[in-house]
């Protein structure tokens, strides 16, 4: 029990905002993405402006969370390419190149329920933020899971 309460402090204090003038922020630079249509690179990016990063594993998972949020679940991110020293140079924002592999974009076909005794399948459908046919979007899944839990 005393590793969960350290653990979660630990989380919660790494994970603050900090406010020091020298923070330095991770710019992600999308290399490989010339398949992925116009609009969706650009709400893709803009999503991404949304939150900066400060470390290269948060990076490369919230270019991946992003992806996915805009259908391209099996989206491929690989290793953030840092630059060097020299090209750093004491600069607040850091570009960090990310080779993506889209892939292809996904909708949802839909989601069923089957031998649900306790509540109706339109009751536990509802619990998902997303409609039939619309882009998969993971964080809308994640939601609707969270949700169905809560029932």
């Amino acid at each position: 029990m005393l590793r969960l309460h350290l653990a979660l402090s630990l989380l919660i204090f790494t994970s603050l905002p900090t406010h020091a003038s020298d923070t330095v922020i991770l710019e992600p630079i999308l290399k490989n993405v010339e398949g992925v249509p116009g609009a969706d690179l650009r709400a893709i990016v803009q999503d991404l402006d949304k939150t900066p990063s400060r470390n290269l594993d948060e990076l490369a998972e919230r270019v991946r969370f992003v992806f996915q949020k805009h259908g391209y679940f099996k989206v491929l991110v690989e290793e953030p390419v840092m630059p060097t020293t020299k090209q750093i140079d004491n600069k607040k924002s850091i570009p960090v190149s990310l080779f993506v592999t889209a892939g292809q974009k996904y909708r949802l076909r839909d989601i069923r329920f089957t031998d649900s005794s306790v509540l109706f399948p339109s009751e536990l459908r509802a619990a998902f933020p997303i409609e039939d046919g619309d882009i998969f979007d993971r964080a809308k899944v994640a939601l609707g899971l969270e949700s169905l839990r809560k029932l």
